[in-house]
């Protein structure tokens, strides 16, 4: 997929709302999506608060 055909459907509405649609269906398009879009530090910040926690 080129450049130019990536812009093009980040700008097409329908493609937005269809890929949003997705997100909220499929768990597991989400997860993958999540960990293409998140750093390792980040995915790991909810386990380093936890052990922060003060009893």
């Amino acid at each position: 997929m080129t450049p130019q055909m990536i812009e093009a459907l980040l700008r097409d509405p329908e493609f937005r709302m269809k890929f949003l649609e997705l997100l909220d269906r499929d768990p597991a398009f989400r997860e993958e999506v999540r960990r293409k879009l998140l750093t390792d530090e980040l995915l790991a910040l909810p386990e380093r608060v936890e052990r922060l926690e003060i009893p």
